[in-house]
């Protein structure tokens, strides 16, 4: 016999020992059908009973991660350490599509776009949680817990208003002006909490402040005392770009056109976050022109003499000399004066206290250029 035919041979043997096992089984099951039904529904219920220990698994770092890894290490310290129950999100605005497809010419800095943006970031910003609500429902469900801290009224930013970032500008009437203001003739002033000035021009009948608004709890994650967030229409912000959300420059953005836009993007390095120098928090620093100091800007001087004999403000130390270590009355966990340093070096020499739009011209506040200073 060939080795061909021992092949066919030894196929035909398995091929007909399958169709025996099969028919016999076909008949078995034809003969006792409820037998076979009962084994069945026993046997998938033994082995379904492993789903009531079942768990879902939603965290990536527990599906793609494998064990043992460090990272995984690394992320337990910090969640033990840190412990926090809040998170980033990102949000990426498109141009619209058209007709179910991309915009091939899809440009985002123009004015209406960004008028759309800033549109969408108020609607978010302006959304009021009812804590009382939820801490109502909370409290029905674990009647032993405390959800007082969740009552009241809540926003994103916070605050007494929401227009200006939490920050409520109150005016009091002074008949002696304070340090480092007077007033001509030697009468009073009307002191305004949030730059700092004190009007001379006013009377004590017109020193009112505005009038109280509801409070509001945050719930951003916050940096110090300012929430921890950016976008791109933060390139439109005025000069008090540190206390002042969007909401607080509406005007600028509504009045924005392409040209505009442009300019405010390529300007952004000058733009107020982003400036190297002495940032006044409270206002301590006097104006070069013998002007009143005000709180909340940026000063770049390298040759007035303070605190003691230290000369400028372009360091770190010579920003924060002094007066400028101390704590600062208008914002929490800050200094007095903070130096602020991109790129490590001091160059105010494009810095303009006003916001800078397509119409204004360069800054002709002195230049400020020094040796590195060291980074914060």
């Amino acid at each position: 016999m060939s080795s061909k035919e021992e092949e066919e041979g030894g196929a035909n043997v398995i091929e007909a020992t399958l169709e025996k096992t099969f028919e016999d089984l076909g008949r078995s099951v034809a003969r006792y059908p409820l037998a076979f039904i009962g084994f069945s529904l026993a046997l998938t219920t033994i082995f379904s009973l492993g789903t009531l220990a079942l768990k879902d698994e939603s965290r990536p770092d527990k599906q793609w991660v494998p064990e043992g890894s460090p990272a995984l290490f690394h992320a337990d310290y910090v969640s033990e350490t840190w412990p926090s129950e809040q998170r980033f999100d990102l949000w990426i605005a498109t141009c619209a599509d058209i007709d179910g497809e991309p915009d091939p010419n899809c440009n985002l800095f123009t004015a209406r776009h960004m008028q759309a943006l800033f549109a969408v970031h108020n609607e978010i910003m302006d959304v009021v949680v009812d804590g009382d609500t939820i801490a109502s429902e909370q409290s029905g469900d674990y009647p032993d817990a405390d959800f007082s801290q969740y009552s009241g009224d809540w926003t994103f930013e916070g605050g007494q208003n929401q227009d200006l970032a939490g920050i409520r500008v109150e005016r009091q009437w002074m008949a002696e002006p304070p340090a480092m203001h007077e007033c001509d003739g030697g009468g009073g002033c009307c002191f305004e909490s949030l730059r700092r000035t004190c009007d001379c021009t006013q009377t004590a009948d017109q020193c009112v402040s505005d009038d109280p608004i509801p409070e509001y709890g945050s719930t951003c994650f916050k940096f110090g005392p300012f929430c921890a967030h950016q976008n791109i229409l933060d390139v439109f912000a005025p000069s008090v770009a540190m206390f002042a959300p969007t909401a607080a420059y509406a005007d600028h953005v509504a009045n924005l056109t392409d040209a505009m836009v442009l300019e405010d993007i390529n300007s952004w390095n000058n733009v107020h976050l982003q400036k190297h120098g002495c940032y006044d928090m409270d206002g301590t620093i006097p104006l070069a022109d013998g002007g009143e100091p005000y709180a909340h800007h940026c000063v770049c001087d390298e040759t007035s003499e303070h605190d003691g004999g230290v000369i400028g403000y372009c360091s770190q130390e010579t920003c924060e000399a002094g007066l400028g270590s101390a704590p600062s009355v208008v914002a929490d966990s800050f200094k007095k004066r903070i130096w602020m340093a991109g790129c490590s070096s001091c160059n105010c020499e494009s810095w303009d206290a006003a916001h800078p739009n397509a119409s204004v011209s360069p800054s002709t506040l002195p230049s400020c250029r020094a040796s590195p200073a060291p980074a914060l």
